[in-house]
């Protein structure tokens, strides 16, 4: 597996207190300006960068001269793994839900969608609660392996700051969720009705559907992406 810390990055003190700041203000930053979004596509652009905070914490493990390479290199494959996924799988169903004359971009438009789209309504649910890092998703193994990576090279703060970030994450995806479960009479001028020009193609579907049954299945059954991380890692 390869060791970053041949490389030389992050040697430098200074540079490696810059990162730090740099993670540390991702990740609150981050989710604040994420928790401000009604605009889901921009909610899930601001969230973007807390993961990338989160994704720095492993980086700096793998770099540093008292941190374990390894851990730090399988947990940033891990959580890049994961992140795809659950990014993919939570814009997939807006693209899929959005017509061609509207988009589905505010989440007042995904409300009622469990009682509407309930396959689309799980896939959206299922991607929410892994950004989140709710157990039983694969999100959660990813917070996982950075908390443990975090503890390992004793990166105290950057821990920390993993927590009150995902605190304030926890808000803002729930909130995703539950307006999906709410009922609604202005559900039924959303721009995700089931109108016959709102009919949304099988192969969208099934892309979406596939992803957020991954989602799930790695969070329940972390052993296969586990497996392929030397394949990832290299030599």
């Amino acid at each position: 597996m390869v060791d970053l810390r041949d490389s030389g990055l992050l040697a430098a003190e200074a540079l490696r207190t810059a990162v730090v700041v740099v993670a540390v203000l991702s990740m609150i930053g981050g989710n604040l300006l994420a928790l401000l979004q009604t605009n889901l596509k921009r909610l899930l652009a601001y969230s973007s960068i807390a993961h990338l905070g989160y994704l720095l914490i492993a980086l700096l493990v793998a770099a540093s001269p008292n941190g374990d390479p390894a851990l730090g290199v399988e947990t940033s494959l891990v959580y890049l793994v994961a992140y795809f996924l659950m990014t993919l799988a939570a814009f997939g169903v807006i693209a899929v839900l959005s017509g061609a004359d509207a988009e589905a971009e505010q989440v007042e438009a995904c409300e009622g969608l469990f009682w509407r789209r309930p396959l689309l309504a799980a896939v959206l649910a299922a991607a929410a609660l892994s950004l989140a890092g709710i157990p039983l998703t694969v999100g959660f193994i990813a917070k996982f392996y950075v908390v443990a990576a975090g503890v390992e090279g004793a990166a105290w703060t950057l821990v920390w700051a993993l927590v009150v970030g995902s605190a304030i994450g926890i808000y803002y995806y729930l909130r995703i969720v539950f307006a999906m479960t709410k009922r609604s009479d202005a559900s039924a001028s959303a721009p995700t009705d089931d109108a016959p020009h709102r009919a949304i193609a099988w192969e969208g579907a099934a892309v979406v559907v596939a992803l957020g049954a991954a989602v799930l299945v790695l969070g329940v059954q972390p052993s296969a992406l586990i497996a392929l991380l030397p394949t990832l890692a290299g030599p």
